[in-house]
């Protein structure tokens, strides 16, 4: 029940707030960090995706672009757990 309040309460933060975080999860998976847990370029591309917002100068869906080509360029176990 914690996993989903979180959830939930991830969804209601900012877009400013939620695309940061699928920025950081995309450093660490292009890191191979450890602290990386179940990250996977499928959440990076879903969060970041519902956290567009404003976007006048059109870098956060450049940003969404970066992530898509990355899972076509990077091998397959370097994408992530899929969440």
């Amino acid at each position: 029940s914690d996993v989903c309040s979180s959830d939930l309460e991830f969804q209601a933060a900012s877009d400013d707030l939620r695309f940061a975080a699928a920025v950081a999860e995309f450093g660490m998976l292009l890191r191979e960090s450890r602290h990386r847990g179940q990250a996977s370029l499928e959440h990076v591309a879903s969060t970041a995706s519902g956290a567009l917002g404003r976007d006048p100068g059109g870098l956060r869906a450049e940003f969404l672009d970066l992530v898509r080509e990355a899972g076509a360029l990077l091998p397959y176990e370097r994408r992530g757990t899929p969440n």
